[in-house]
């Protein structure tokens, strides 16, 4: 307070009162001002990248200062934050700037680039403190306070995007980080993805808890269930998409294969779209490949045992059909005989050229009984005999029967003549010698065309006995195999034969992505494939060609081969980008090639006793008896069978088919029956290996050979292994192999047992060769130095 004021008093003394004024003046003096605590409230922005505009506060300071000297004008002097600021300019607190003019106004900015101010959400705050120094116009100062409390907001979350990676024809499960999101002011537990355009190509799926379904345009998917593996991609069937395809964009054969958009969502809030671009890798499917292997059929098998036996010499029988044959009567060139079925019997008499008699007997192992085909005048005659069979397209024929001429007669009375569909194929004739029937095995082989023929087998003498004598008949028998009769091409120097009959490969993804190849291997030396545009020539015993190559490709190998052919088939597909492949197992392919179509072949047959047959250096066909005989084909490729006994059957040099027939026989190799090793090696097969009798004996083919411990070094002579049912031995003969693996340049003899998995008979683990060895080691069915 300033300013003057007075008083009176009055002073009594002995009864005298005097009164007096007295006036006090207060002279002026400057108050100190007082500066009271500001506050004020902002807002962070929110929305998508700070879209949503949050509130900076203005104010002014001094409107709630005080100054009690009425009319003093105050002024702010200083201000600090986080530092001492300067009034007029932006002070930096800890959350945002202050710019607080002297006059006491002032605007308080949020940084909402601040971390901690974007991790604020709704509900939540932050405190920026600020002093400031105010001061009247005599300079005395006053200081106090401006808070400003900054309210949270929402920010949406951010997606930038992702890239995935799976392979054709398998699920993609997303994972959380492959979205790419990220929020400021939300727990990663909290948000999730809402899908807003769908892929065009392939599916996207959301695990419900018991099945998985199509996602919905729009559906939001939390970060829980991303994490636990329910959300997913299936691509179409065999379809794909990645870079090294040359169309842009997405879809199959593309360089990218599918995409969609997405939103991460918090709950509250979105982000704009990303996109989710996925390549598929391409994977080559696996091909269909079928591959014929049509068995051997026997048609018929005609011994005549059905005929009685009533007397000593021949049976003239009325019964026709006879064991499924018709009797043939025309055309008769030397009339006068009685149409029947002759037939003869063990033990008979028969009259022989001289006038005098044997006693005849059949083939060995061929019953009692058989046929003789003659033209008489005055006595029992068989012109022919017929039967009409239904072929096989694919399949080759051959027509087997065991002839002899009536003892010390001509060919001029024994020739016969066979016939197929009344046209004459072959003709033979041999003679028997006076004393005995001279039992041959005839083999004829004709090619199957799917429709019903007629064979006929006819007497074509052209000198002729009132009695008929002509031609023994028996044990005729037809089987059909898969395969051809060799030398059917190029004047009989190839033999060709056209795969796509047994052989079908297809691609199961036809997108064009894909190309097929197919695989033929164990192909003998020599051999070429040749299709519409190029001829292919084996090398390492295979041939690859094109899948589109199929139908026109033909198998084409020397037609002087007779025998068995055990080859391989395997389908490959391969990508054209990525060099993804997938290869079938191999699959067996057989041929039986048999000797040139209408040919006959003709063996000696053996009789009881033991035989010694030995063959020449030519394809020889060599067939024993009941005996225990011993077989030597020597070289060429010979057509071995032991019939019944206990046999030895050595092939020799060149690609054999060994048949041990009834018995316990032994098949035997010698030193220098090997053929070069590669692709020339020796191939034999033996048709009817039976592991409980017969033997494999190698003692005298292998060089160095020991097995004192175990099977010693025998498996780097012998690679075993099964294909098709056929169980097969690779052999060096020289130990070439590398301790149980074989390397086919070292290979130079491989038998064929048909039929027979030596594997399963013993009880060994496929591809276990060492003990697979050592059980036919111990089982005597192997024999080695």
């Amino acid at each position: 307070y300033n300013g003057s004021d007075s008083y009176t008093y009055t002073v009594t003394s002995g009864g005298v009162t005097e009164t007096a004024t007295v006036t006090v003046t207060v002279n002026p003096a400057n108050d100190v001002p007082v500066a009271n605590a500001d506050v004020a409230t902002a807002v962070e922005a929110g929305g998508v990248n700070n879209g949503t505009a949050g509130t900076d506060p203005t104010g002014d300071v001094l409107v709630n200062d005080t100054d009690v000297d009425v009319g003093d004008t105050m002024t702010v002097t200083a201000v600090s934050g986080v530092a001492a600021g300067t009034v007029g300019s932006s002070t930096a607190g800890n959350y945002g700037t202050l710019l607080l003019n002297a006059g006491g106004s002032y605007t308080y900015t949020v940084n909402n680039n601040d971390a901690t101010v974007q991790a604020l959400n709704v509900g939540q705050t932050l405190v920026d403190t600020f002093t400031y120094t105010m001061q009247d116009a005599a300079g005395a100062p006053s200081s106090t306070t401006l808070t400003v409390t900054i309210d949270g907001a929402n920010d949406a979350p951010t997606a930038t995007g992702g890239m995935v990676s799976g392979t054709e024809d398998t699920p993609m499960v997303f994972t959380w980080a492959q979205f790419n999101i990220a929020d400021v002011d939300t727990p990663a537990a909290n948000l999730g993805v809402r899908v807003t355009s769908l892929p065009t190509d392939g599916n996207l799926e959301y695990y419900n808890g018991s099945a998985w379904v199509a996602v919905a345009l729009n559906q939001l998917i939390g970060k829980a269930d991303i994490d636990a593996g329910y959300l997913r991609f299936v691509p179409d069937a065999n379809e794909s998409g990645v870079d090294g395809y040359p169309t842009a964009g997405t879809g199959n054969l593309h360089q990218d294969y599918a995409s969609f958009t997405y939103q991460a969502n918090d709950g509250a809030a979105s982000s704009p779209d990303a996109t989710m671009a996925i390549d598929i890798a391409p994977v080559a499917d696996m091909p269909t490949l079928m591959v014929t292997n049509m068995p051997p059929s026997s048609l018929f098998n005609t011994s005549w045992e059905t005929v009685p036996n009533s007397n000593t010499t021949s049976e003239g029988s009325r019964v026709d059909p006879l064991e499924g044959w018709t009797r043939v009567d025309a055309p008769d060139s030397y009339t006068g005989g009685t149409n029947t079925m002759e037939t003869w019997h063990e033990g008979d008499s028969q009259q022989r050229q001289d006038g005098n008699m044997n006693t005849v007997y059949a083939s060995p192992g061929n019953g009692a009984n058989w046929l003789e085909l003659n033209n008489a005048s005055t006595n029992y005659q068989t012109l022919g005999i017929s039967r009409s069979v239904a072929t096989q397209a694919g399949m080759v024929y051959e027509l087997s029967f065991d002839y002899a001429g009536r003892p010390g007669f001509s060919t001029a009375y024994t020739r016969i003549a066979i016939q197929i569909d009344g046209v004459t194929v072959a003709q033979y004739a041999s003679t028997s010698p006076m004393t005995y029937l001279d039992w041959q095995n005839l083999k004829l082989n004709f090619v199957g065309d799917g429709a019903v023929h007629t064979i006929s087998l006819l007497t074509d003498a052209t000198s002729y006995n009132a009695n008929g004598r002509g031609a023994m008949i028996d044990d005729i028998t037809l089987t059909g195999y898969q395969g051809v009769a060799a030398g059917n091409a190029q004047g009989g120097s190839k033999t060709d034969i056209a795969l796509a009959a047994y052989v079908a490969a297809a691609l199961i993804d036809t997108d064009t992505s894909e190309s097929l190849a197919i695989t033929f291997a164990s192909l003998p030396a020599g051999a070429q494939i040749v299709t519409a545009t190029q001829t292919y020539t084996e090398s390492g015993g295979s041939i690859t060609i094109q899948g589109d190559e199929l139908a026109s490709a033909v198998l084409s190998i020397d037609g002087a081969f007779t025998g068995d052919l055990h080859l391989g088939v395997t389908a490959t597909v391969s990508e054209s980008v990525g060099g993804s492949t997938a290869v079938t197992a191999e699959q067996p392919l057989d041929f039986h090639v048999t000797a040139p179509v209408y040919t006959i072949v003709a063996a000696d047959i053996a009789d009881a006793s033991p035989q010694t047959l030995t063959g020449t250096t030519n394809a020889d066909t060599l067939t024993g008896g009941p005996g225990d005989d011993t077989i030597n084909g020597l070289a060429g490729n010979d057509t071995l069978d032991g019939g019944a006994g206990n046999d030895v059957i050595i092939g020799g040099q060149g690609n054999d088919n060994l048949t041990g027939g009834a018995g316990a026989d032994t098949f035997r190799w010698l030193l220098g029956d090997n053929g070069p090793k590669g692709n020339s090696r020796a191939r034999d097969t033996v048709t009817d290996f039976d592991p409980a009798s017969d033997v494999l004996d190698l003692r005298d083919l292998l060089v160095g050979e020991n097995h004192t411990a175990g099977i010693g070094n025998l498996n780097t002579f012998i690679d075993i292994t099964v294909s098709g049912g056929n169980t097969i031995l690779r052999i060096s003969h020289d130990g070439g192999f590398s301790s149980g693996t074989r390397i086919s340049g070292q290979e130079d003899q491989r038998i064929t047992l048909s039929g027979v998995d030596l594997y399963a008979t013993y009880g060994v683990s496929s591809g276990n060769d060492d003990a697979l060895i050592q059980a036919l080691l111990n089982n005597g069915k192997l024999i080695v130095d």
